[in-house]
């Protein structure tokens, strides 16, 4: 499971990530169901999300009350914002919004049929641009976006968090 995703993130042909602090994961789903239910027995009651480039990562405290439901094509549009605000803030490189399309892309194909949910209520319009933020944390940083997708087999998940 997750071969495109997976290639794009290895490769580095298309994004690299040595300098990166998100987190991308996925597991088993513990209960087989496409709902939030799943999500949050995947996550417990807390979770190390290791960052992509292998320096630290993100501890996570996924509650019911800090997730809401949202749409695929709105769940597509997170990831590439998640990863757009990670590039931004902590890598040296520049990277191309159509590369990002191409991983947040993968990443639905590979989910299949899912339900997909996060943390914020800042859904980015067709640009990537919010027009403002709010969020529940499951974090302790100062700011943190987590997307999550489940499907009968899978639960996965991306996470930004940053203290600036």
């Amino acid at each position: 499971m997750f071969e495109r995703t997976s290639a794009l993130l290895g490769s580095g042909s298309v994004v690299q990530c040595d300098d990166s602090c998100f987190a991308f994961g996925y597991g088993a789903n513990p209960i087989g169901t496409a709902e939030l239910d799943a999500v949050l027995g995947f996550f417990g009651a807390e979770f190390f999300a290791p960052s992509i480039s292998g320096c630290g990562g993100h501890t996570l405290n996924v509650t019911r009350d800090a997730l809401r439901e949202i749409e695929r094509n709105v769940c597509r549009r997170m990831v590439v914002y998640l990863l757009q605000n990670d590039f931004r803030m902590f890598s040296v490189r520049p990277v191309r919004s159509a590369a990002l399309e191409q991983l947040a892309d993968a990443f639905m194909e590979d989910m299949g049929e899912c339900s997909c949910y996060t943390n914020t209520a800042a859904i980015p319009d067709s640009r990537g641009d919010c027009a403002s933020a709010s969020w529940l944390p499951v974090t302790r940083s100062t700011c943190d976006i987590l997307v999550c997708a489940a499907n009968a087999r899978y639960v996965a998940y991306w996470v930004y968090s940053d203290d600036e």
